[in-house]
């Protein structure tokens, strides 16, 4: 029996050559754009937004799905990495409108965009209209510029058609997440299926943060679009299980759990304490989110989610949906090579997981 070449990729060498492909492509915008002398002081925002440290997990992902389906590029090509970092930049326009809609202060430890932009515009009196108004229309360019990164590829015309239809359905679908999202924040608990806040989950994070990296790090290494849907089943679990580790780490950083319930985000943390809560303890808990800038109300909603035992609960329900990821994969039939490399991804998030319970249990 021949054996079975393990596609492994590097993650810090793949991180490295993402950092520097996303350094040349906004570099290539700004002198592109120098004669625009208003526009300057906005890109450099922009720009340094972009580049501030984060995960880079769908650009990786991306490449770890090109290389498990065969793709034979190194990873600092640079036609690869141009794909692999509209994703990125995808990224960077959706956290720019999300923290606006949220009206948030803080994004990767440093003030959100349109907060930036306000510090810039001192003698303004309505300086937070302008701020929002000037990140909105350049989180717009950003998806604008994720689009053009998409267009550097050699693949043939019907791959990079379907490519392009890929992507451009993911953004669809995820601007549908955050509706549901904005509708639900507007609801009372009780008034929440568990159905809603499962389908904003897969629509807001598993499609771009999952599928989409998958999928079309499986497109560009030539892979047949019958196995498509399957990428797609195994991606589904697995961005749940990836919220809910979000979840769980926004609960024990204060101040990101705060902004969530001040922005009146009905998590599944949330949704799960409530449901295992007695019905004098719901109507409190519901009141306090009601009234989140009441005095001590974060601290008494921190008390009743740890007291209904939510935490362990939404533990046990990512491990299952892990379990789910991986059992689908066993289950396709994509090749043993594809699967060797699709499971280096999950094994990749679920170790994540673990180290989070790890060092905050």
């Amino acid at each position: 029996m021949n054996r079975i070449e393990h596609p492994s990729l590097d993650l810090k060498e793949a991180s490295l050559c993402i950092e520097e492909a996303l350094a040349i492509f906004i570099e290539e915008n700004r002198l592109r754009q120098l004669s625009l002398s208003l526009y300057q002081d906005l890109f450099s925002d922009m720009s340094s937004f972009i580049l501030r440290k984060g995960k880079r997990i769908r650009p990786l992902l991306f490449l770890v799905a090109y290389k498990a389906f065969g793709g034979d590029r190194s990873i600092s090509d640079s036609l690869l990495l141009r794909n692999a970092i509209a994703l990125e930049l995808l990224h960077a326009f959706i956290l720019i409108h999300d923290d606006i809609v949220d009206l948030s202060d803080r994004r990767r430890g440093l003030p959100t965009f349109h907060r930036t932009i306000e510090r810039h515009l001192r003698d303004r009196s309505d300086r937070p209209r302008i701020a929002q108004g000037l990140a909105m229309v350049a989180g717009d360019i950003l998806f604008s510029m994720a689009s053009e990164a998409m267009q550097h590829s050699d693949l043939s015309s019907h791959h990079q058609y379907t490519a392009v239809q890929h992507f451009q359905r993911y953004v669809t679908e995820t601007g549908i997440g955050q509706i549901y999202d904005i509708i639900l924040g507007d609801r009372k608990i009780s008034q929440i299926r568990i159905e809603d806040v499962t389908q904003m989950y897969t629509l807001k994070t598993t499609r771009y943060t999952f599928e989409a990296p998958f999928v079309l790090g499986a497109l560009h290494a030539g892979v047949e679009e019958s196995k498509i849907q399957e990428i797609s089943r195994i991606c589904e679990p697995l961005g749940l299980a990836f919220q809910m580790m979000n979840d769980l780490g926004e609960f024990t950083l204060d101040d990101a759990f705060q902004s969530d319930l001040v922005d009146a985000k009905k998590t599944m943390l949330l949704f799960e304490a409530f449901q295992n809560l007695n019905p004098m303890e719901q109507s409190f808990l519901e009141l306090c989110v009601e009234r989140i800038d009441q005095p001590n109300s974060l601290q008494k909603i921190r008390q009743l989610i740890e007291q209904s035992g939510a935490l362990d609960r939404l533990k046990v329900k990512m491990s299952e949906f892990f379990s789910e990821s991986e059992s689908r994969l066993r289950d396709s039939t994509l090749s043993d090579r594809q699967q060797m490399g699709l499971r280096d991804a999950i094994d990749w998030v679920r170790k994540a997981a673990s180290s989070f319970q790890h060092t905050h249990a």
